[in-house]
């Protein structure tokens, strides 16, 4: 197998604990060091950006790619979903009866996310 960035490099580039403030325990089982374990061997840095955002019926993430836990299909998503990096919960829009969010906060994910993916 061909590395194309070695285990030292990939913990420093990847390392966002400082940046997204997990707690103990998110970092405690997704720390570097076990996503790289995990993921050695099918990592294409730069191909798919890390950090994604996640926009759903009135409520918006950014969300981890490369979570030990990530699902795809994972069905909800609250502020407590586990590869969720930053979360935005819309209002209730009583003219259109549905769940909405507001641009700012759509917005805000946009940038929180680019921000998160720069140096990836």
């Amino acid at each position: 197998m061909k590395e194309i960035i070695n285990k030292s490099e990939f913990i420093k580039k990847f390392s966002k604990i400082e940046q997204t403030f997990e707690d103990e325990f998110k970092a405690e089982f997704n720390s570097p060091e076990l996503i790289w374990e995990a993921l050695k061997e099918q990592l294409i840095i730069g191909v798919v950006p890390r950090f994604f955002v996640d926009l759903r019926s009135g409520c918006g993430a950014v969300r981890d790619r490369l979570h030990l836990n990530f699902n795809p299909d994972y069905p909800g998503l609250h502020n407590d979903t586990i590869d969720v990096v930053e979360y935005r919960h819309g209002f209730q829009n009583s003219e259109t009866n549905s769940w909405d969010m507001y641009k700012e906060d759509i917005d805000f994910l946009n940038e929180r996310c680019d921000s998160l993916n720069a140096n990836n």
